[in-house]
């Protein structure tokens, strides 16, 4: 682990929580997560107090908001109480799998460590300690809601998977509630997409008999190594500042700038804005779909 952070600088500077360069920098999450554990990043405790509200508010709140957006674009023909359950489900049931599996799986970090050191510890913790659990945890819930509850799911894959990610999201915002803002938009809206596109391909699985466990494969493989290259990339950067001795909460000094750092940034916004793209046209499809309510009768029926 880097230096630590010093007391009086983070309560002269508390403004360095929102540097443009802390949005690739996870570590710095853990430094500002020490400091407030000890009582040295602000200057009172109603400060503390209030600083520790704001970030709660704003890891239940972006996950609510992005849900209901989503509904209100194809909700469609779903019952509203599902819709609520479906989400509490995310919340719940699939962090509560992906908490077990993790208990049962070694890190891939140090022992003494909090991020990658290493390309390699980068790699293998952006896959085993997080895209791998974490979707099998939200694909079980959402394959559940889609064959269990199939007279109140039928055509609405993109919208159980997309509930299912964002009840995760919120979930998993109050467990790193005091990393910085713009983590939890990233988390919020990356959950959020991941479930739409597994939502929408493990339907098709379920309609499509002859192609079921192949389209079923992809609708795992697919969230899997989106959300998994997005943490490698993220994590590459923490290695990177291990490599170059570079302080999470210190300024980039210019002559630490080097491809491999910028190579990791691009490739965040890059996967992301696949991740978006994705997303979004499969929301537009779904838009552009009629109902069908003949199956929706006789599946209730």
């Amino acid at each position: 682990m880097g230096a630590q952070p010093n007391g009086g600088q983070i309560r002269d500077h508390p403004t360095l929580i929102a540097a443009p360069f802390s949005f690739f920098q996870s570590r710095a999450a853990h430094f500002f997560q020490i400091a407030r554990s000890n009582g040295v990043y602000c200057a009172s405790d109603n400060a503390y107090m209030t600083l520790d509200y704001i970030a709660i508010g704003q890891a239940v709140a972006f996950p609510i908001l992005f849900a209901a957006g989503l509904v209100l674009l194809i909700r469609r023909s779903a019952n509203e109480w599902v819709l609520i359950i479906t989400f509490l489900f995310g919340m719940l049931g699939a962090f509560s799998i992906n908490q077990s599996i993790l208990r049962n799986l070694p890190s891939m970090l140090p022992a003494d460590h909090l991020q990658a050191t290493t390309a390699g510890q980068a790699w293998l913790s952006g896959f085993v300690d997080a895209s791998i659990p974490e979707e099998v945890s939200k694909g079980v819930w959402i394959l559940v809601l889609l064959i269990g509850w199939r007279q109140y799911t039928l055509g609405h894959g993109a919208l159980i998977g997309g509930l299912v990610g964002l009840g995760f999201a919120l979930r998993e915002n109050l467990a790193y509630a005091q990393t910085v803002p713009e983590w939890r938009i990233l988390g919020v809206l990356s959950h959020g997409e991941w479930g739409v596109i597994m939502g929408s391909l493990l339907q098709c699985a379920l309609s499509d008999s002859g192609r079921r466990f192949r389209v079923a494969a992809g609708a795992f493989l697919a969230p899997i190594m989106l959300h998994g290259l997005l943490d490698a990339s993220i994590f590459l950067v923490d290695a990177y500042e291990a490599k170059n001795g570079i302080n999470p909460l210190d300024p980039l000094p210019a002559e630490k700038i080097g491809p491999g750092l910028v190579a990791a940034m691009l490739m965040t916004v890059v996967l992301e804005i696949v991740s978006l793209v994705w997303a979004i046209r499969l929301i537009r499809s779904v838009r552009r779909s009629p109902v069908i309510t003949d199956k929706i009768d006789s599946a209730e029926s």
